[in-house]
């Protein structure tokens, strides 16, 4: 009896781990779910300014930053078998911002100059809603604020929308598909991701995706969630795009998380 009721928390618990491209961590399906999820996460990586044109090579300038999110998604109604889950997450991003500039050109020097922008901090505040059924899930939320997308002559931002969509249990091998929804959003994976989602074991989920967004070209995005205890879990994601060949450049960032979840 006690073997068998160790390896049902198990069991839900991996259910819980398992949406790693998603921050709606929320398990359906099961009378003993989990009611609310909170994380605290931060992250640190390296950007790059370009500017691509027909009068000589391009023009590179690298940049640092770190950024911090926190999460909370609670189900609703609380203590029920409901897949219906809302939530709020903030994000803040930090640089000294250097750009590759096409309009600041040096006469005497023969060449544009780079552009300094100086210490930039953006925030960001995101409510969102989703439905996270046995087989399926599809959320959608409001990037309220500013958040840097693609560093030119100039910084582009994230879209205001944000949302997700998920096709297999979530639990097992499964499809995950999302838009401004990594945690940090940056070095946590960017602003598009498409991949899959598979646990390995019963303490340990890797999501391994297609990634656009938040850096100058598509790169890939590693995900892992790693199990504690029975109530809370480590995430650590890993994120690497090429930025041209003939440049040299790389753009790459590394983002931890700690998640904790509140049963019944």
């Amino acid at each position: 009896m006690l073997a068998s009721r160790f390896a049902s928390k198990c069991k839900r618990f991996a259910q819980v781990c398992a949406v790693l491209a998603l921050p709606i961590g929320i398990d359906s399906g099961d009378e003993n779910q989990t009611d609310v999820v909170y994380g605290l996460y931060g992250g640190t990586g390296k950007y790059t300014s370009v500017i691509e044109g027909c009068d000589g090579p391009p023009r590179t300038v690298d940049n640092t930053f770190v950024e911090g999110a926190a999460a909370l998604y609670m189900r609703v109604p609380q203590r029920t078998r409901s897949p219906f889950v809302v939530g709020v997450s903030g994000a803040l991003w930090y640089s000294d911002i250097t750009l590759a500039s096409s309009s600041n050109y040096d006469v005497e020097q023969g060449k544009y100059l780079d552009q300094h922008v100086g210490r930039q901090t953006f925030a960001v505040v995101t409510p969102s809603i989703s439905y996270e059924g046995e087989d399926e899930g599809i959320g959608v939320g409001v990037l309220i604020g500013r958040y840097p997308r693609d560093f030119n002559d100039e910084i582009e931002f994230m879209p205001h929308i944000t949302g997700h969509i998920r096709v297999g249990k979530a639990d097992k091998m499964h499809l995950g598909i999302s838009l401004n929804e990594n945690l940090p959003l940056n070095s946590g994976g960017g602003a598009y991701n498409f991949g899959l989602a598979f646990p390995v074991g019963r303490k340990f989920n890797m999501y391994h995706a297609f990634t656009f967004g938040g850096f100058h070209r598509g790169g890939l995005t590693h995900q892992f969630r790693i199990r504690l205890d029975k109530s809370s879990s480590l995430d650590v994601n890993l994120r690497w795009s090429t930025v041209r060949e003939d440049t040299g450049s790389f753009e790459a960032g590394i983002g931890v998380g700690i998640r904790r979840y509140i049963g019944r």
